[in-house]
């Protein structure tokens, strides 16, 4: 899988875009793409003074997680035609060790929530002696206290040694045997959509702040249709006010620590971004608009021309949220 990666990205030379960076979609997909572009955020780590480490796991534990587990979670899951996730009933084994993680992946969240030091933490999945494991990957201020996670008591990991990575040993070789997705065991990363909604134990539209809301909506669309060349600026101030109220009631309702366990209990890849500088240099672009279009032109030396106005722009995060690819991963953004 360690493609070169002159063969699909290049740095945009000119136009509107000139140095971001661009993959050549006829040349690759997104099991190339991701792992470089989870290089450069992880790169954004030196741009502020940030430490990088890579601490690697054994298994703490001695449950096995059965055949037909394995042979499930190593399989991409599937979406019938009415939407709903292919079922799979785990047996008790594999369930002991979800839950075993999502205390791990809590303990993890919680200190980075409570250090405030903590910005980005990333683990990576496998089997180790035929045992479930996770490494971790970690980006902290340079004033955090590694013993201070040294220190925790995991339930099915056990740090066995850490490496600190600096900018002239970080490389995207690193990143593509990392996150090799061709060849990953574990692809547990979608949640039922029932399961999801447990989260948000409400009716929105039974919502009094929602109604609230949406009567104003009416009332400023009711005045835009009798002034139509009046400015209807002078309404905004209590559209955000009641925009931002419902949002406090959501958030007030939301199911938070049902949502953790849920997604902590995914046997895949995790992503928990805590501050927004770690995601400062994720944008990118690709050739796709000139691939559907078929307007790809090529010179008299078989390369590729662009048209450096008509790029698609893209982000990691759009591929770990919605890629077509699927990225295999829980990705949340929880900036403080």
């Amino acid at each position: 899988m360690n493609k070169n990666i002159n063969d699909f990205i290049t740095i945009i030379q000119k136009g509107p875009h000139k140095g971001m960076r661009l993959h050549n979609e006829d040349k690759c997909g997104g099991e190339h793409t991701f792992p470089v572009e989870m290089y450069f955020l992880f790169q954004n780590a030196f741009k502020f003074n940030y430490n990088i480490y890579y601490l690697s796991c054994t298994p703490n534990h001695n449950i096995t997680i059965s055949e037909f587990d394995l042979n499930f979670l190593k399989t991409s899951i599937t979406i019938d035609e009415d939407y709903k996730i292919k079922q799979h009933i785990f047996s008790d084994d594999t369930l002991k060790i979800k839950n075993l993680q999502y205390k791990d992946l809590l303990c993890l969240y919680d200190i980075s929530i409570n250090s405030g030091k903590i910005n980005a933490i990333s683990t990576t999945p496998s089997l180790k002696n035929n045992l479930y494991c996770f490494d971790i990957f970690i980006i902290t201020n340079n004033d955090f206290e590694l013993n201070k996670l040294l220190d925790l008591k995991f339930n099915i990991i056990k740090i066995n040694s850490v490496i600190q990575y600096y900018e002239n040993t970080l490389n995207i070789e690193l990143f593509q045997n990392k996150y090799d997705l061709l060849n990953l065991q574990f692809k547990d990363y979608l949640i039922p959509y029932d399961e999801l909604k447990k989260t948000r134990p409400y009716d929105i539209f039974s919502l009094p702040e929602k109604i609230e809301l949406d009567n104003f909506y009416k009332k400023i669309l009711f005045f835009e249709n009798k002034n139509p060349n009046t400015d209807s600026k002078h309404f905004d101030k209590h559209l955000k006010f009641l925009e931002e109220k419902l949002s406090k009631k959501k958030d007030e309702l939301f199911n938070i620590e049902l949502y953790k366990k849920l997604n902590m209990s995914k046997l895949c890849m995790h992503f928990y971004i805590f501050n927004k500088n770690i995601m400062h240099d994720t944008i990118f672009f690709t050739n796709f608009n000139q691939l559907v279009s078929g307007i790809l032109i090529k010179s008299e030396n078989n390369e590729i021309k662009y048209d450096y106005d008509d790029l698609h722009h893209y982000s990691l995060e759009d591929m770990l949220i919605y890629d077509q690819y699927k990225m295999f991963t829980i990705f949340l953004l929880i900036y403080q």
